[in-house]
Order: C-alpha cells, then structure tokens, then sequence
C-alpha cells in the first residue's frame, strides 16, 4: 500500500474513560478537519471506536466516515468493510 506521511498521535490510544478524554476530543477534532488531498487513514482499537461513534468493530474491520465538523463523532459514518476472512 503506498502511503504518504505516517504521524502518531495519543488520541487514537483508548481510554480508560472516555467520556472526560483529551484524546477522544482530539480524535474528533483530527476526523472533523481532515480535508485531503487523499484519504485519511487512522488505525486504533475497538475501544476507541466505541467511544467515538457508541459501537466496538470487530476485530479487523474497517470505519469509514466522511468528515463532518457538525457531527458529535467529527464525521459521519459512511459505512463499513468486513475484516478479510
């Protein structure tokens, strides 16, 4: 897969408690103000995108959102990928 830049970020790390988070709110805000060129990719765990958008992927799958500034995840979902069998 050809990838530009790779950065880290503690906002993609979970939380103990999401609710009162930094990182969470961070997360939105990176997923709100994405506007390319290209496509975003953020690789994170379960329990973040549990906190992020009320419901834990399975292991391997894939969320795909569309930014959006006025949603209270920082994107809407679009839809999502099955893991690879």
């Amino acid at each position: 897969m050809a990838v530009g830049s790779v950065e880290t970020s503690w906002a993609l790390v979970p939380d103990m408690h999401p609710s009162v988070s930094v990182r969470l709110r961070e997360l939105k805000e990176i997923v709100a103000a994405w506007r390319g060129p290209g496509t975003l990719v953020l690789v994170t765990h379960a329990l973040t995108v549990r906190a992020l958008l009320g419901f834990p992927p399975i292991q391997g799958e894939t969320v795909v959102l569309k930014a959006g500034p006025g949603s209270a995840a920082g994107g809407y979902l679009v839809g999502m990928i099955a893991a690879p069998e």
